[in-house]
């Protein structure tokens, strides 16, 4: 047996975390790992409780099983899976699971992993409360959370997490690919390994991997077909357009629905084209992102077709807009998404229906 595996079989362990794909993964691995050679001592509970009463009961045979002794002399081990009221929920906060819980914890302290270890995975965790600290002292305690996406640094390091992934399995990913996967599935850990098996049968024995491949092969949502819609419309690829065109309708999409959307992006374009020659919007690649950065101005000029008729509108930002707006987003290739915040931003709480009309 490895050294780590023989480390953890001397404490009790408690697997938790956000990421339910991981710690159902990871529990099932240390069960392969910890399991008696006699499957007699190898006990699986289930800790699902919809109601007090039900969290009564699992922690009673958790108990129980902690107490009996194993067959034939050796060590046992618990398995409690998929707990769920250890979380800051009505069944967590009961004073009586609170008081059977301590209860665990006491049976913990006399009976030593070597004769009757418990193994417990559960995806919400109050980390806050008795119970988590004391089995930290007495166990050990492994998270697996899910990667938060908050900025660009988050971004970059899970990025970074799923090509050494990708790698692992013998893949071979090109420029781009990376970033498209992780706007795709964001930090759905299944969802990812679902899709990197798929990727490693369909690129074997080669293993290159290409944007074409994702499209054919990943999943995609209705908002990135839409993206990618927009963008290959106005990159003047045809056969692409098709193509993406045809899965929107195989998805059931409405083709006015469609229209209105594109016509929508295709808006964002021109102003984004108009900002970029009046040199009020900058864009600058870094590494994988975007920086948007929309400069301080008085006024936004654009044209407004009406009854046939081309007028000048006029708008004028509010006094937030002294600063400058900066924006960091995935890609280069979809530069546009940046604009609608900023603009939006830029016309927050000054232009009401009247005032357009006023203005215009």
């Amino acid at each position: 047996m490895p050294e780590a595996a023989i480390k953890l079989k001397q404490k009790h362990l408690l697997i938790n975390g956000t990421d339910d794909f991981q710690v159902k993964a990871r529990g099932l691995e240390l069960v392969a790992q910890l399991a008696p050679e006699d499957p007699m001592n190898l006990e699986t509970l289930d800790g699902a409780a919809d109601s007090v009463g039900n969290a009564l009961e699992v922690i009673d045979r958790v108990k129980e099983a902690l107490l009996t002794l194993p067959f034939f002399g050796g060590g046992k081990l618990i398995f409690l899976k998929n707990c769920n009221f250890l979380a800051d929920s009505v069944v967590g906060k009961s004073e009586s699971v609170l008081e059977k819980l301590a209860e665990i914890l006491e049976i913990l302290g006399r009976v030593g992993p070597e004769s009757a270890q418990l193994l417990i995975t559960a995806t919400s965790v109050d980390r806050r409360r008795s119970f988590y600290k004391q089995f930290e002292k007495l166990g050990y305690c492994e998270q697996w959370d899910l990667p938060e996406l908050k900025n660009s640094h988050a971004i970059q390091q899970w990025m970074d997490q799923v090509e050494r992934m990708m790698r692992e399995r013998g893949m071979k990913p090109q420029a781009g690919v990376v970033e498209r996967l992780v706007e795709l599935l964001g930090n759905d850990t299944r969802a990812l390994q679902n899709e990197l098996e798929k990727l490693s049968l369909y690129t074997m024995p080669h293993g290159e991997v290409t944007e074409e491949d994702l499209r054919r092969i990943v999943s995609s949502t209705r908002e990135l077909l839409i993206w990618d819609l927009c963008d290959a419309v106005t990159e003047n690829k045809t056969s692409e357009s098709l193509h993406i065109l045809r899965q929107l309708l195989a998805q059931g999409e409405s083709e006015v629905g469609i229209l209105i959307l594109l016509a929508g992006q295709i808006r964002l374009a021109a102003l984004g084209t108009h900002l970029l020659e009046n040199r009020k919007l900058s864009l600058k690649k870094s590494g994988t992102f975007l920086n948007a950065s929309c400069l301080r101005m008085r006024r936004i000029c654009c044209r407004r077709i009406k009854r046939g008729r081309s007028r000048i509108c006029s708008v004028w930002p509010g006094w937030w807009t002294r600063r400058d707006v900066t924006l960091q987003v995935p890609g280069f290739g979809h530069w546009m998404c940046c604009i609608r915040p900023i603009w939006l931003w830029s016309l927050r709480g000054v232009i009401g229906r009247r005032l357009w009309r006023r203005r215009c």
